[in-house]
């Protein structure tokens, strides 16, 4: 945990944290794993002259990890070559049964995180107020394997930090979403953020302190080093985001975590609209039961409240069940459309024309057409109708059924 000092005025601030960091990425926690890999490194090195030895961080990240056996295989493979011997063989043999658990812990590890995402967004379900989801959201954010995590609120083209959660830190954590309100930024072209907003997509930012385009007052506050974000957009409008990172654990964020946290995003924003439409139920029941006219109109605002957080609910679901769909590596239309076409195709199935969809997506006609036209010769299709056909087909073939 970073230290706690005094500056001029008497308001704390945290001294930086200069040790280096060697997590970078999904960190492999695994200590016998990461035992029996560095024992049957050893035992190579004693044979093969030239091996490296495990450096600091070459154990301690599944990337590092897979790097790091992947240039022991390649040098005991050529000694091999070079002179054949039945130890050497047996090595070769052990690290190659250990390539492959390397593997397997990995889809473990990441199947864990996704399950985590699923079972926190099954939990904001159950919230029913907004002050509740405010907080709950970057708490459940932080059970996939964050330490902190921010919430903030879109409005007028203003980000305006809301909540933030540092574990095991809750003053520091006041701290960042002082510093965030007291100097609210606007998303003009010089914010990251302002490309999140264009893209409707995640980040990831592996540079924080050196990146002109940080937030600056939360960056000097917080001290991050990397940080994931992700827009919340129920409706395709983005509302928020949420930033987190993984400082309390000296460990660099990396693309597995910016697609975690944006599978979460896409449900929690559904769950916030649907505490939304929940609290504004409540006031309408009370202006029932206090009106003594109108009755007959307050009811079927509540009716259609109902129908809308039916609605809400079918798709905080269909985000759920759906979001492990978009990391299969077998996806039929990820395989054949970048997302940026799969976006336009879906447009394309609700009819829209290429005016629309450049107005849509805030781009113009033009790349509308080229995206168009990229689309139909990719789907081998020579029109519209033919194309959109096609893809809903492979759409059925990538996502589960409701």
């Amino acid at each position: 945990m970073a230290s706690v000092a005094a500056q001029e005025g008497n308001a704390p601030f945290r001294t930086p944290d200069a040790s280096e960091w060697f997590v970078d990425g999904q960190p492999l926690e695994d200590e016998e794993l990461r035992g029996r890999i560095a024992a049957v490194v050893d035992a190579a090195r004693t044979r093969v002259d030239g091996l490296p030895d495990a450096g600091p961080g070459d154990l301690l990240a599944f990337d590092a990890a897979s790097l790091f056996l992947d240039r022991i295989v390649d040098g005991v493979g050529e000694a091999l070559e070079a002179k054949p011997a039945a130890a050497l063989a047996g090595d070769l043999r052990a690290l190659v049964d250990l390539q492959r658990e390397l593997g397997e812990a990995r889809l473990r590890h990441r199947s864990r995180a996704f399950a985590r995402a699923q079972e926190g967004l099954a939990r904001l379900r159950e919230v029913s107020s907004i002050d509740q989801i405010m907080q709950r959201i970057p708490e459940e954010v932080v059970g996939i394997g964050f330490s902190r995590v921010i919430l903030s609120r879109v409005q007028d083209s203003r980000w305006i930090p809301e909540t933030c959660v540092i574990e095991g830190d809750p003053e520091w954590a006041a701290e960042v979403i002082r510093a965030g309100r007291e100097d609210e930024q606007m998303l003009d072209g010089m914010m990251l953020e302002t490309e999140m907003v264009r893209r409707r997509a995640p980040m990831l930012v592996r540079d924080v302190q050196n990146d002109p385009r940080a937030h600056r007052p939360i960056a000097d506050v917080s001290l991050s080093r990397s940080y994931v974000t992700a827009p919340l957009m129920p409706e395709g409008r983005v509302i928020g985001f949420i930033h987190a990172d993984c400082y309390m654990q000296k460990r660099h964020v990396d693309e597995f975590d910016r697609d975690v946290l944006w599978m979460f995003a896409e449900g929690a924003g559904y769950a916030f609209e649907r505490t939304v439409l929940l609290e504004r139920q409540r006031a309408l029941r009370e202006r029932i039961a206090t009106l003594t006219t109108s009755i007959g109109q307050a009811v079927d605002a509540v009716v259609d409240g109902e129908v809308d957080l039916a609605r809400l609910d079918r798709e905080t679901a269909a985000v759920t069940r759906s979001a492990v769909a978009l990391v299969v590596p077998d996806s039929k239309v990820l395989d054949v459309l970048t997302r940026r076409e799969i976006e336009i195709a879906q447009l394309m199935t609700d009819g829209m024309t290429n005016g629309e969809i450049a107005r849509r997506l805030v781009i113009s006609e033009g790349t509308v057409k080229t995206h168009v036209s990229n689309i139909l010769r990719k789907l081998r299709a020579s029109n519209r109708a033919q194309a959109v056909s096609t893809f809903m087909k492979l759409g059925r073939q990538t996502w589960p059924s409701e």
